[in-house]
């Protein structure tokens, strides 16, 4: 078992069995096992799109194209469909990932084709400290999206990350002075 789920696929099979052959609630269900009901929703809704495959853990970034992104969006947008709809109908993992759809949709931010997780490390190169000034500021005026930063400024996930605590914790000058010229 994974140390991301605390429930094995037995457990979650049971659940959706309870569900979906006995006729049980989800507060029935609930009740009996203690596993929430959104949770319930999320297993029997994975169940009902890939069978016990969609119960097991998965590992792996699932990837949704940029047309499958603004097609749900839209969708739900224009009141065709509802969340709930969206899932089943596109197939999506997880509610978390249609609302942050959303929100970007509706930020004006670009939906584009998911790549699979992280932006692989970048290469050092050396930085000045206003350079770290500039990036950090325009990080957290992008709502701390350090994606994007990596993208921009061709610097690693981690380091803006390392930055941008620093200076929310104690003042950019004082802690980026600490990093100068490392990447």
């Amino acid at each position: 078992m994974s140390k991301r789920s605390k429930y094995t696929l037995e457990e979650k099979n049971k659940c959706v069995n309870l569900f979906l052959i006995n006729k049980y609630s989800f507060t029935a269900i609930s009740k009996i096992t203690g596993i929430s009901i959104s949770t319930l929703k999320r297993w029997i809704r994975s169940f009902k799109n890939n069978g016990v495959e969609g119960l097991k853990e998965s590992h792996t970034w699932k990837r949704y194209s940029k047309e499958i992104k603004q097609a749900a969006v839209t969708d739900y947008l224009e009141g065709k469909t509802t969340l709930n709809g969206c899932y089943e109908k596109y197939n999506i993992s997880d509610d978390r990932v249609l609302r942050q759809w959303i929100s970007k949709y509706t930020n004006s931010s670009d939906l584009k084709d998911t790549t699979g997780g992280r932006n692989k490390m970048r290469s050092s190169r050396q930085t000045t400290l206003e350079e770290r000034i500039e990036i950090v500021k325009n990080t957290i005026s992008k709502d701390d999206n350090y994606a994007w930063a990596c993208e921009k400024y061709n610097i690693s996930y981690n380091q803006i990350y390392n930055w941008v605590r620093k200076s929310k914790t104690n003042g950019a000058q004082r802690d980026l002075k600490i990093t100068e010229g490392n990447v």
